[in-house]
């Protein structure tokens, strides 16, 4: 878990948020979050990660559901793959949590 710095503006319409000395707005952001519908690890929707988050103060998200080459190599897999992310992201759009897409994948020579 990471704060990241928003201009005021921006951090307005966010559900959280400090102001700082200098009238930034610090957002309680999670920057690494697996669905439900998408990675093999996940195992909480998309819409209540969020719901989750939203309740613990968090004002920002970003989805990073698995990239398995070779799983999503046409149209139907590949909007499989970001059905999480959009899931989160209506949740988000209703909370005011901003919820941004990410990816995590693996390089074919690593063991992980």
């Amino acid at each position: 878990m990471m704060e990241k710095r928003a201009p005021g503006g921006a951090a307005q319409r966010l559900r959280s948020g400090k102001e700082t000395m200098n009238g930034e707005r610090l957002i309680k952001t999670e920057f690494h979050l697996h669905t439900a519908e998408t990675s093999p690890c996940g195992m909480v929707p998309g819409a209540e990660l969020v719901r989750v988050c939203a309740d613990r103060g968090f004002g920002g998200i970003i989805v990073t559901d698995h990239y398995i080459a070779g799983m999503f190599d046409s149209e139907k897999p590949r909007s499989q793959y970001l059905k999480g992310y959009r899931e989160a992201r209506r949740a988000g759009e209703a909370l005011g949590v901003t919820v941004l897409p990410g990816m995590e994948f693996r390089f074919a020579d690593a063991e992980n």
